[in-house]
């Protein structure tokens, strides 16, 4: 098992999987994010994202001829420079109890920072229809094509290696399409394991920036890990 960081949280998860308002939440419990994306035409809150942490991420994928909608077999290799990288953009963090980062490609990332960082790990899940249909819409608004099986397909991906680095290392999963009410519930109970104490109320999600409603049954294909994804997801009940 990989010992992490006391200081470090790494938000793992699928794009338009609700990454952005885990990560504003746990701003809002205390985690420090620091200068990062509060703004976006598809993300009226912002993604909650580094930019540089985005482009480090995106030079590695580049490198292997891969990006985020075109995502690699396996790990990416590293350079040495990629380390230096990553380091110098945590180093320029000021020193805080806890320190957050988001990016979904970072599930393609994830030696670079075992090597350079080894974060304490977070993820969120989507039913694969909402998340699909999210993508779509999004491409469709910038003028792109994506297929429903395509976004399906980047779904499986990116659960899957979240799934792997579970299997590594066990951690909190938190699952975005349920009641405002029980999400809260499910986030609350965790936060005390990642020592975090808020003392003002956590008011980051706005369901009315949810778009897609999903009541239908998960494709064939996907029951299986998602099945998987919602036995091991968080709940108020268990806690």
């Amino acid at each position: 098992m990989i010992k992490p960081a006391n200081n470090l949280l790494l938000i793992l998860g699928m794009h338009r999987s609700g990454t952005s308002c885990l990560a504003g939440c746990l701003e809002q419990a205390g985690v420090y994010l620091g200068s990062v994306n509060q703004s976006a035409e598809f993300n009226l809150k912002g993604n909650r994202e580094n930019q540089n942490i985005v482009k480090l991420h995106n030079d590695i994928l580049a490198r292997g001829q891969a990006s985020w909608d075109m995502p690699p077999l396996e790990d990416m290799p590293l350079c040495p420079d990629d380390v230096a990288r990553l380091t110098s953009i945590i180093n320029a963090y000021p020193a805080r109890p806890l320190i957050g980062f988001k990016d979904p490609r970072s599930l393609f990332c994830l030696p670079l920072w075992h090597k350079a960082a080894r974060p304490q790990f977070i993820g969120s899940f989507r039913h694969p229809l909402e998340t699909a249909h999210s993508l779509l819409r999004r491409a469709k608004a910038q003028n792109k094509y994506m297929s429903l099986a395509k976004a399906l397909s980047l779904w499986r991906v990116y659960n899957g290696r979240m799934l792997a680095a579970y299997a590594v290392s066990p951690f909190p999963i938190i699952r975005y399409d349920v009641a405002p009410d029980v999400y809260m519930a499910n986030l609350r109970c965790i936060l005390p394991q990642l020592g975090l104490k808020p003392d003002a109320p956590i008011d980051f999600r706005d369901d009315a920036l949810k778009t897609q409603v999903q009541s239908v049954p998960v494709p064939d294909e996907l029951s299986f890990m998602w099945d998987v994804l919602t036995a091991l997801a968080v709940s108020a009940e268990a806690c």
